[in-house]
This record gives structure tokens, sequence and C-alpha cells, in this order.
């Protein structure tokens, strides 16, 4: 007959099965103080910008293809 786990063990599970953005708060708190979730955010969007002005200087992209990927772009950087 197989060991039942702890019940510590099991109630972690239990609650990163239900909850896992719960469970992760206190790390990211710990890990990422004050304005580091900005800075990332400022970051993506700083790329999203480079990459959407780099399309135009592609020619090897149809300008269909090149509103498609700004459009794409836009959505994923928001």
């Amino acid at each position: 007959m197989e060991k039942q786990r702890d019940r510590y063990k099991r109630c972690i599970d239990a609650v990163a099965m239900g909850m896992p953005e719960y469970l992760g708060q206190p790390y990211v708190q710990r890990m990422f103080p004050g304005d580091s979730k900005k800075i990332a955010n400022d970051l993506v969007k700083a790329i999203g910008n480079a990459m959407g002005t780099s399309f135009g200087h592609l020619e090897w992209m149809s300008d269909a293809t090149k509103s498609a990927a700004r459009q794409k772009l836009g959505r994923s950087c928001r």
C-alpha cells in the first residue's frame, strides 16, 4: 500500500492548483519590488514600437503583411 503524502504537501498542491496567482503573489512582491512592473511594461512597449517602426524598412514584406504585422504587434504590446 502506498503511503499518503504529508498533509501540508497536499494542502500546498491544492492551493497551487486552485489559486496559482495568489500563491505567487508573495514571490512577486519580494522579487520585483517598486516600479519593476512599470519598468518591464515600458520596456515591452519600447520594443514593440521599435519593431513597428522597423516594419516600414523591410523590402521583403508586402504592405498588406506589414499592416497585419502592425495590428498583431499592437494587440500583443498593450
